[in-house]
């Protein structure tokens, strides 16, 4: 074989070696890659990126000159999420979401900076349970979001939080807010645990407004979760209420499968008018953790009505990937 002449060294041979040693890097790299049920290797690489994570968080702290579930959690994350829905009319509505989270740990833990590539609802709790944002499709006027959360209070009893962003929907078009969160939970008893949280909101698209939230789990037989959440908005510059309720059952089948059925229903409450409702819904959803154990899927019918008549309705089902990248 003619060998390669090296015209920055003096020794012959040298770009060969170098070729033949990237064909063998290569070839490994394709040949673990190429195994899809190796998962040893597709778990590398997922700790791998969940230490990038890491970094950034670290090198935002050096940059700033410094030597939350959601909430209480603490460490970095990336989700990456693909919500897939089809409706009765035929219409197919689909979409890629990203959303990332990383501690400042050179500042104890107080700073966090979130984004998002969808734009989240201001009083959600970003856990991204069966039933919130994360299973809807972002439509095309909502934008990424960009949060700094500093953390006031944060134990298992109760968090206070102060968070300030700006959510994205084109150059000319930012809606920057500010919000104040206060979470508190209690056991009632062996089997029930309450669970309050406020908000105190201020954006430039609705102005101020407040919203309470109240949540009950209660254990049943089997490791079986029933859940009542209720909610209440009120807008400082609008004469109504919004008003949300939502039951679920959360039925695990084994350490790898999760069955959630649930009811879920806002109405709209003002002054001059009587109580109108936005929507009524059912639906169960099916999650799958693979054996990856970063990866999921979930599988949901709904059906949705749009008066207390039931007679405009709705019919959706939803498939959604989802994979997690963390590091504590």
């Amino acid at each position: 074989m003619q060998q390669l002449k090296c015209w920055s060294c003096k020794k012959d041979g040298y770009y060969s070696k170098l070729l033949k040693g990237g064909v063998v890097l290569a070839w490994t790299l394709m040949s673990q890659g190429a195994m899809a049920d190796d998962s040893r290797t597709w778990n590398e690489w997922h700790q791998e990126m969940g230490g990038y994570i890491e970094q950034m968080g670290e090198r935002v702290d050096r940059f700033l000159g410094d030597e939350t579930l959601e909430v209480t959690s603490k460490g970095n994350e990336l989700r990456i999420y693909q919500p897939n829905r089809l409706y009765d009319n035929g219409d197919l509505e689909s979409n890629l979401n990203v959303r990332i989270k990383f501690d400042l740990p050179k500042t104890e833990q107080r700073w966090r900076v979130v984004f998002s590539s969808f734009e989240e609802d201001l009083t959600e709790e970003g856990e991204l349970e069966a039933i919130n944002q994360t299973s809807e499709i972002v439509t095309e006027n909502e934008r990424s979001t960009l949060t700094a959360q500093y953390f006031l209070n944060r134990d298992e009893r109760s968090t206070a939080r102060l968070d300030f962003g700006m959510r994205f929907y084109d150059v000319t078009k930012l809606n920057p807010f500010a919000r104040l969160r206060y979470r508190t939970g209690q056991m009632m008893g062996s089997k029930l645990y309450s669970r309050q949280t406020y908000n105190l909101v201020a954006e430039r698209q609705d102005g101020f407004f407040a919203e309470a939230q109240q949540r009950f789990d209660f254990e049943l037989q089997g490791k079986q979760l029933l859940r009542s959440q209720s909610g209440v908005r009120v807008y400082a510059e609008q004469t109504e209420l919004n008003l949300r309720q939502t039951f679920a059952l959360y039925q695990p089948v084994n350490s790898r499968n999760l069955m959630t059925y649930y009811a879920d229903g806002q109405w709209v409450d003002t002054i001059h008018q009587a109580l109108r409702t936005d929507y009524i819904a059912l639906g169960a959803n099916w999650r799958h953790q693979f054996a990856l154990k970063w990866l999921f899927i979930e599988l949901e019918p709904r059906m949705r009505w749009f008066d207390l008549r039931l007679t405009e309705s709705e019919f959706s089902a939803m498939v959604k990937f989802e994979a997690q990248f963390y590091h504590q």
